[in-house]
């Protein structure tokens, strides 16, 4: 049985258009400016993140905002993130499921 939530979803185009406009071209470049490993660059972009990269992406990119605006980019949640429904599956007698930790 499929169960519908709310997910967080970056928002790809985006998000490469302010990296490659700061000159971030590949994986590890994008991870070191978000001070992060690229397996994690790598690992958002199949929507596996939590709100730790998402703080450092809006970070990292606020630090570099004048650079952003000269292109009319604004680094915000709005424009890197977005809201979407998705469907979970249910697994029974394992207790996982959508958002267990166990």
């Amino acid at each position: 049985m499929a169960v519908r939530t709310a997910a967080i979803r970056l928002r790809e185009d985006r998000f490469d258009v302010m990296t490659r406009v700061l000159g971030c071209v590949t994986y590890e470049a994008c991870a070191e400016l978000l001070g992060v490993d690229p397996k994690t660059v790598t690992r958002a972009r199949r929507g596996a993140f939590g709100v730790a990269f998402i703080a450092r992406t809006l970070a990292a990119l606020a630090g570099r905002r004048e650079e952003l605006a000269a292109y009319n980019l604004t680094p915000s949640f709005e424009e890197l993130f977005e809201v979407v429904e998705v469907e979970v599956g249910r697994r029974r007698g394992v207790g996982g499921g959508a958002g267990s930790h166990g």
